[in-house]
Protein backbone atom coordinates (compact mmCIF):
# COMPACT_ATOMS: atom_id res chain seq x y z
CA UNK A 1 0.00 0.00 0.00
CA UNK A 2 2.52 2.53 0.63
CA UNK A 3 4.28 1.91 -2.38
CA UNK A 4 1.43 2.72 -4.25
CA UNK A 5 1.05 6.15 -2.67
CA UNK A 6 4.37 7.30 -2.92
CA UNK A 7 3.87 10.56 -5.21
CA UNK A 8 6.40 10.85 -8.12
CA UNK A 9 8.29 13.72 -9.68
CA UNK A 10 9.97 14.74 -12.68
CA UNK A 11 13.73 16.08 -13.09
CA UNK A 12 14.90 17.79 -16.14
CA UNK A 13 18.89 18.60 -15.96
CA UNK A 14 21.18 19.92 -17.96
CA UNK A 15 23.96 17.60 -17.00
CA UNK A 16 24.16 14.27 -15.34
CA UNK A 17 25.52 15.21 -11.62
CA UNK A 18 27.52 12.05 -11.69
CA UNK A 19 30.50 11.86 -11.68
CA UNK A 20 30.32 14.93 -8.90
CA UNK A 21 32.23 17.94 -10.62
CA UNK A 22 31.79 21.19 -9.30
CA UNK A 23 29.21 22.55 -7.41
CA UNK A 24 26.20 22.28 -10.20
CA UNK A 25 26.40 18.84 -9.88
CA UNK A 26 26.99 18.56 -6.23
CA UNK A 27 23.48 20.43 -6.35
CA UNK A 28 21.87 18.80 -8.69
CA UNK A 29 22.76 15.68 -6.84
CA UNK A 30 21.26 16.50 -3.50
CA UNK A 31 18.40 17.80 -4.51
CA UNK A 32 17.84 14.26 -6.61
CA UNK A 33 18.68 12.25 -3.24
CA UNK A 34 16.11 14.41 -1.50
CA UNK A 35 13.97 13.79 -3.68
CA UNK A 36 14.26 10.17 -3.80
CA UNK A 37 13.39 9.42 -0.07
CA UNK A 38 9.74 10.91 -0.78
CA UNK A 39 9.23 10.25 -4.69
CA UNK A 40 9.64 7.94 -7.14
CA UNK A 41 12.48 10.48 -9.49
CA UNK A 42 12.26 10.21 -13.34
CA UNK A 43 15.26 11.91 -15.00
CA UNK A 44 15.81 13.57 -17.91
CA UNK A 45 19.39 14.69 -18.72
CA UNK A 46 21.26 15.84 -21.89
CA UNK A 47 24.50 14.57 -23.07
CA UNK A 48 27.08 14.79 -25.20
CA UNK A 49 27.40 12.45 -28.72
CA UNK A 50 29.39 9.68 -27.46
CA UNK A 51 29.34 10.13 -23.97
CA UNK A 52 28.22 6.87 -21.98
CA UNK A 53 24.68 6.47 -20.95
CA UNK A 54 23.89 9.33 -17.99
CA UNK A 55 21.88 6.26 -15.82
CA UNK A 56 24.71 3.94 -15.80
CA UNK A 57 26.50 6.86 -13.94
CA UNK A 58 23.86 7.28 -11.03
CA UNK A 59 23.74 5.47 -7.73
CA UNK A 60 21.69 2.28 -8.13
CA UNK A 61 17.77 2.90 -7.07
CA UNK A 62 18.45 6.69 -7.02
CA UNK A 63 15.94 7.32 -9.94
CA UNK A 64 13.63 4.46 -11.78
CA UNK A 65 14.91 2.73 -15.12
CA UNK A 66 13.33 3.79 -18.11
CA UNK A 67 12.89 7.87 -18.39
CA UNK A 68 16.41 8.16 -16.32
CA UNK A 69 18.18 6.73 -19.67
CA UNK A 70 16.20 8.60 -22.17
CA UNK A 71 18.73 11.67 -22.78
CA UNK A 72 19.22 14.39 -25.54
CA UNK A 73 22.62 15.07 -27.40
CA UNK A 74 23.52 18.55 -27.77
CA UNK A 75 26.57 19.12 -29.82
CA UNK A 76 30.81 20.04 -29.01
CA UNK A 77 32.57 22.70 -31.44
CA UNK A 78 36.30 23.54 -31.52
CA UNK A 79 37.52 26.64 -29.62
CA UNK A 80 37.06 28.51 -33.15
CA UNK A 81 33.85 27.44 -34.44
CA UNK A 82 32.92 28.24 -29.81
CA UNK A 83 33.92 31.59 -30.25
CA UNK A 84 32.21 32.51 -33.67
CA UNK A 85 29.18 30.53 -32.37
CA UNK A 86 29.16 33.13 -29.80
CA UNK A 87 29.56 36.24 -32.04
CA UNK A 88 26.07 34.78 -33.69
CA UNK A 89 24.43 34.60 -30.59
CA UNK A 90 25.73 37.93 -29.73
CA UNK A 91 23.97 38.93 -33.31
CA UNK A 92 20.69 37.14 -32.37
CA UNK A 93 20.44 38.13 -28.43
CA UNK A 94 20.60 34.62 -27.16
CA UNK A 95 22.81 33.95 -24.31
CA UNK A 96 24.94 31.07 -24.99
CA UNK A 97 23.71 28.24 -22.62
CA UNK A 98 20.35 28.75 -23.26
CA UNK A 99 20.71 28.33 -27.01
CA UNK A 100 23.33 25.51 -26.43
CA UNK A 101 20.42 23.47 -24.77
CA UNK A 102 17.46 24.36 -27.15
CA UNK A 103 15.94 22.97 -29.48
CA UNK A 104 15.08 19.30 -28.17
CA UNK A 105 11.32 19.98 -27.07
CA UNK A 106 10.39 17.05 -29.33
CA UNK A 107 12.60 14.67 -27.60
CA UNK A 108 11.50 15.65 -23.94
CA UNK A 109 8.03 15.00 -25.27
CA UNK A 110 8.64 11.26 -26.52
CA UNK A 111 10.50 10.12 -23.34
CA UNK A 112 7.80 12.22 -21.25
CA UNK A 113 4.74 10.53 -23.51
CA UNK A 114 2.33 8.93 -21.34
CA UNK A 115 3.27 10.11 -18.14
CA UNK A 116 2.46 11.89 -15.14
CA UNK A 117 3.93 13.67 -12.30
CA UNK A 118 3.05 15.26 -8.91
CA UNK A 119 5.65 17.85 -9.89
CA UNK A 120 8.46 18.60 -12.47
CA UNK A 121 11.74 20.07 -11.45
CA UNK A 122 13.92 21.93 -14.02
CA UNK A 123 17.51 22.68 -13.27
CA UNK A 124 19.20 25.48 -14.27
CA UNK A 125 17.71 28.77 -16.02
CA UNK A 126 19.69 27.05 -19.29
CA UNK A 127 16.33 24.81 -19.35
CA UNK A 128 13.68 26.96 -18.35
CA UNK A 129 12.04 27.22 -22.05
CA UNK A 130 10.92 23.67 -21.63
CA UNK A 131 8.32 24.52 -19.30
CA UNK A 132 5.89 23.90 -21.36
CA UNK A 133 6.64 20.18 -22.02
CA UNK A 134 7.05 19.51 -18.17
CA UNK A 135 3.77 21.48 -17.38
CA UNK A 136 1.82 19.07 -19.66
CA UNK A 137 2.54 16.31 -17.93
CA UNK A 138 3.49 17.74 -13.87
CA UNK A 139 1.01 19.00 -11.43
CA UNK A 140 3.14 21.44 -10.23
CA UNK A 141 7.02 23.05 -12.08
CA UNK A 142 9.84 23.83 -10.21
CA UNK A 143 12.82 26.09 -11.42
CA UNK A 144 15.94 25.51 -9.52
CA UNK A 145 18.13 28.07 -10.50
CA UNK A 146 22.00 27.83 -9.75
CA UNK A 147 22.86 31.58 -10.69
CA UNK A 148 20.56 34.73 -11.96
CA UNK A 149 22.04 35.03 -15.43
CA UNK A 150 21.02 38.34 -16.29
CA UNK A 151 23.11 39.23 -13.06
CA UNK A 152 25.98 36.96 -13.60
CA UNK A 153 26.78 38.15 -16.83
CA UNK A 154 26.09 41.98 -15.68
CA UNK A 155 29.19 41.23 -13.18
CA UNK A 156 31.06 39.41 -15.56
CA UNK A 157 30.91 42.81 -18.13
CA UNK A 158 32.16 44.84 -15.18
CA UNK A 159 35.03 43.49 -14.74
CA UNK A 160 35.93 42.20 -18.15
CA UNK A 161 36.71 44.75 -20.84
CA UNK A 162 36.50 45.48 -24.66
CA UNK A 163 34.47 43.21 -26.40
CA UNK A 164 33.89 40.59 -23.94
CA UNK A 165 32.45 43.41 -21.63
CA UNK A 166 29.85 44.33 -24.54
CA UNK A 167 29.20 40.76 -25.35
CA UNK A 168 28.44 39.84 -21.54
CA UNK A 169 25.97 43.22 -21.65
CA UNK A 170 24.12 41.81 -24.59
CA UNK A 171 23.53 38.42 -22.96
CA UNK A 172 23.04 40.09 -19.47
CA UNK A 173 20.11 41.49 -21.11
CA UNK A 174 19.04 38.93 -23.12
CA UNK A 175 18.68 37.12 -20.02
CA UNK A 176 16.70 39.23 -18.31
CA UNK A 177 13.95 39.48 -20.77
CA UNK A 178 14.25 35.45 -20.40
CA UNK A 179 13.97 35.70 -17.31
CA UNK A 180 10.74 38.31 -17.34
CA UNK A 181 9.15 35.71 -19.50
CA UNK A 182 9.91 32.18 -18.09
CA UNK A 183 9.79 32.48 -14.16
CA UNK A 184 6.53 33.86 -13.61
CA UNK A 185 5.52 30.56 -15.30
CA UNK A 186 6.55 27.88 -12.92
CA UNK A 187 5.19 27.16 -9.55
CA UNK A 188 7.96 28.39 -7.41
CA UNK A 189 11.46 29.06 -7.94
CA UNK A 190 14.02 27.58 -5.91
CA UNK A 191 17.84 29.81 -4.91
CA UNK A 192 20.82 28.95 -3.90
CA UNK A 193 21.27 32.02 -1.39
CA UNK A 194 19.15 34.88 0.23
CA UNK A 195 20.53 37.75 -2.08
CA UNK A 196 19.40 35.17 -5.13
CA UNK A 197 15.71 35.17 -3.92
CA UNK A 198 15.88 38.80 -3.65
CA UNK A 199 16.93 39.50 -7.16
CA UNK A 200 14.31 37.00 -8.50
CA UNK A 201 11.05 38.62 -6.73
CA UNK A 202 10.73 41.18 -9.14
CA UNK A 203 11.30 38.90 -11.73
CA UNK A 204 8.86 36.56 -10.64
CA UNK A 205 5.98 38.95 -11.17
CA UNK A 206 7.55 39.78 -14.85
CA UNK A 207 9.19 43.05 -14.14
CA UNK A 208 12.78 44.34 -12.89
Amino acid sequence: MAAEMRVSALVLAAESPYPLAGGGALRTASLLHYLALRYDVDLVVFRQPGAPDPGSQLPAGLVRPGVGGASCRCTTVAFAARALRNMVRVARRVPPLVDRFAGFGREIERALEGRQYDIGIVEHFWCAPYWEQVAKVCGRTVLDLHNIESVLDQRCAEVEGGARAWAHGVFSRAALKLERTWLPRFSEVLTASRSMRNARAPLRRGRA
